[in-house]
């Protein structure tokens, strides 16, 4: 087995070790997630306008932030697209990512590294199952998480829309080596052309 297969498998096997552990006690698990939202976006506009640092647990979460849809949140998402900091979170976005459209206009989501750190969680449980019905660890992958002909555009701020590849998502050392695996180069992300591309 190749260092890039085992790099990915322990990657995989901690994330679902530790999915484990959070389903043992789901409510402390569930509070611990949104003390650390909280914690993160105390300092940002959408933070302080909810009162982020007053929220002590989920019912005086639910009270201060009501439910809402995307258009509720586009104004917020409008600021941090034309580069102002710390609007709905204290960090600021990595990227934005645009959602397929399929229900309508498509829709920019700001992406953090603790959004990406979030993406992982759930996605290498996911992997680590996916090893388990698949044993043998040889030969290449393919994964698409990008829209395939996407032109490289950025938001009025000059945020990047979308990461450099999809290998990105899992972040740097295990994008390594997801790359390494990769039956199709991360370069062919930037064809335009669907002929070409295909």
């Amino acid at each position: 087995m190749s260092a890039d297969w085992r790099a990915l498998e322990r990657a995989a096997g901690a994330a679902a070790a530790r999915l484990r552990e959070a389903w043992e006690a789901p409510d402390r698990a569930q509070e611990a997630m949104l003390a650390r939202i909280l914690a993160q976006g105390a300092d940002s506009a959408f933070g302080r306008a909810h009162g982020f640092g007053a929220i002590d647990g989920v019912a005086s979460f639910r009270r201060r932030v009501p439910v809402r849809g995307y258009d509720d949140f586009a104004p917020w998402i409008g600021r941090a697209a034309v580069g102002e900091a710390q609007v709905l979170t204290a960090a600021p976005p990595l990227c934005f990512e645009e959602t397929s459209g399929s229900a309508g206009a498509r829709k920019l989501i700001p992406c953090t590294a603790a959004l990406l750190e979030d993406f992982r969680a759930a996605a290498l449980p996911w992997l680590d199952a996916a090893l388990a019905a698949a044993p043998q660890r040889s030969g290449a992958l393919y994964v698409a998480l990008s829209p395939a002909t996407r032109a490289p555009r950025r938001t009025p701020g000059g945020a990047p829309i979308g990461l450099s590849s999809d290998a990105a998502y899992l972040g740097e050392e295990l994008g390594a080596a997801l790359a390494g695996l990769l039956a199709a180069p991360p370069e062919i992300g930037a064809i335009m052309d669907v002929a070409a591309w295909r």
